[in-house]
């Protein structure tokens, strides 16, 4: 799986009930995903900043194995692996 680059940002629309939804668009203005609460979404357009602090996590030294371990598996699952 490939990731969506560049900054995600939150936008809200009403749907066609009359009710307020939000989703997130990339900087390129592909979709990542509506229909959501604005809370959902806020938390969906920090995952690329969310993953990028993995990694730097996972690379200091101060982790002990089993943590740097279970960081390092959650990048993979974040990546699309397994």
């Amino acid at each position: 799986m490939k990731q969506t680059k560049g900054n995600w940002h939150t936008y809200s629309y009403t749907d066609l009930d009359g009710i307020e939804r939000h989703g997130v668009t990339s900087s390129n203005c592909k979709y990542i995903g509506e229909g959501m609460t604005e809370a959902d979404a806020k938390l969906l357009a920090s995952a690329p900043e969310m993953l990028e602090m993995l990694r730097k996590c996972c690379s200091q030294a101060k982790f002990s194995r089993f943590h740097k371990h279970e960081l390092a598996d959650l990048i993979v699952r974040a990546e699309g692996g397994e």
